[in-house]
Formats: structure tokens, C-alpha cells, sequence
């Protein structure tokens, strides 16, 4: 799945690099160029999700760690108690 999503980013890359490099003068409207970007960031989201869903030691981990929480055993931590 991340191999096909970098094949995605790099095709739209690539379409843009095209783009820009025109020799005539391509005029976009910056609402689309926005909304593309929100697209490809909710598309990129949503296979990372797909890719940890898929992979069995990850489910696992996510199982167990809803377990975890049901049961009380975790450490409430705060942000500055973690270390850098």
C-alpha cells in the first residue's frame, strides 16, 4: 500500500513539475490546488490507516492495547513527562 501511494504523490509530482515547466502559461485557481492538497492528505491518511488495519502485529498491538485501557492498566503520563 505505500508503494502505491508513493506512486500517487510521485505522479502528482510529477504532473505539477509538467506543469510548471510548460512553455505556455497554465493559470489554476488556487482553491483547487488547495482542495488537491487536502485531498491527497486525506488519501495518504486514510492508507496509512488501511496499511496499520492490515498488518497483523499492528492490530495486535492496537487490541491489546484496548485491553489495556479497559482494564485500567496503563500510565497516565503528561506531555512533560515523556523525554525528548
Amino acid at each position: 500500500m505505500r508503494a502505491e501511494a508513493s506512486i500517487a504523490m510521485g505522479t502528482i509530482l510529477n504532473i505539477v513539475s509538467y506543469l510548471v515547466n510548460m512553455e505556455k502559461t497554465v493559470k489554476v485557481p488556487i482553491d483547487l490546488v488547495q482542495k488537491l492538497y487536502e485531498i491527497q492528505k486525506t488519501t495518504s491518511s486514510i492508507i496509512e490507516t488501511l496499511e496499520e488495519l492490515l498488518d497483523r502485529e499492528s492490530l495486535e498491538r492496537i487490541k491489546r492495547g484496548m485491553s489495556e485501557i479497559e482494564k485500567g492498566e496503563f500510565i497516565k503520563a503528561e506531555l512533560g513527562d515523556i523525554p525528548s
